[in-house]
């Protein structure tokens, strides 16, 4: 499967990577919170990053933020992190060589944290 590399805003390397067995992931992951945010992504500039911080009940630094996305985010890559306690944000960058209109109006996304 083909993968691009990152480092913040900056493409470090491109390739392509296979998966030939099942791993397991040590440890228990728990869902502190759940819920539902409201966004409009808008249009989104080649090389450029779109952002929304929203609330996320429980939220503290270091949790881990999971987006389920309502959108098709046309190879755009995204990430969220908790930014504060209580609120969380997402990132969405476009690095697909041309200008991308991810929404014309609000949709729900849904994200859980984990601790």
């Amino acid at each position: 499967m083909p993968v691009r590399v990152t480092r913040g805003n900056a493409l470090i390397g491109t390739g392509n990577v296979a998966v030939s067995a099942a791993f397991t992931v040590a440890g228990a992951f728990n869902v502190v919170s759940a819920g539902t945010f409201s966004w409009n992504a808008g249009t989104v500039a080649d090389g450029t990053v779109t952002s929304n911080a929203f609330a996320a009940t429980s939220a503290a630094l270091g949790d881990t933020i999971l987006i389920g996305p309502p959108i098709d985010l046309q190879t755009c890559h995204y990430s969220a992190s908790a930014i504060a306690a209580g609120t969380a944000e997402i990132v969405v960058q476009n690095e697909t060589g041309a200008s991308v209109t991810l929404g014309t109006a609000a949709s729900t996304w849904n994200y859980k944290v984990i601790r």
